[in-house]
């Protein structure tokens, strides 16, 4: 199997409102995919960006970069393929780090999708099986607004059965705030565990 055709997806959306993440306030978020196609005709898509701004660059890293560098390779040879992109990016940024590991993981993750889809195997067989047969679930999605609201939306991730939140903070000050206010709201909640 060889690794016929490589093309990245970059994908942007201008939100209705704003999103505060942390101290970042976005107005669109948006991904780049990853697609591989073999020659024999299956085919891989994965995501190959955290950063939700600027797909394009990522797609730019991806097609430019990447691509000659897989395209017509063995998506077997895992090892050799992930070295080879990180010496190669590793020469463009000195460090190797930030937005251009994270176009490799794209494509890494595509390639070992390639070859689950190639051998029948989920991937997690492939990387040397199961660790755990269960994964505890948890909600990520209560973005930096007004305390009241923050704390709102974390009492309707609990009552939807999550037990575990990941809250984003933003500013120190808005950690004092919303800190009581969620606390107020959580312990009015049946948490149990």
């Amino acid at each position: 199997m060889r690794v016929e055709t490589i093309r990245a997806i970059p994908l942007l959306a201008t939100l209705e409102t704003p999103q505060r993440i942390g101290l970042a306030t976005f107005t669109k978020l948006g991904a780049t995919l990853v697609e591989l196609r073999s020659d024999t005709g299956s085919s891989a898509t994965a995501s190959a960006s955290a950063d939700t701004r600027a797909p394009r660059v990522w797609a730019g890293i991806v097609d430019d970069l990447l691509a000659p560098l897989v395209t017509e390779q063995d998506p077997f040879d895992t090892e050799r393929l992930w070295d080879r992109m990180f010496r190669v990016l590793r020469s463009f940024s000195g460090h190797g780090r930030d937005m251009l590991v994270e176009a490799i993981a794209g494509m890494d993750i595509a390639l070992w999708d390639l070859k689950g889809k190639a051998t029948g195997l989920p991937r997690s067989a492939l990387l040397g099986g199961a660790v755990r047969t269960r994964l505890r679930e948890h909600a990520s999605s209560v973005v930096v607004r007004e305390p009241e609201a923050m704390a709102a939306d974390a009492v309707g991730l609990v009552g939807q059965d999550f037990r575990a939140l990941k809250i984003k903070i933003g500013t120190r000050w808005r950690m004092t705030l919303l800190s009581s206010a969620a606390s107020a709201a959580l312990s009015a909640t049946a948490w149990t565990s």
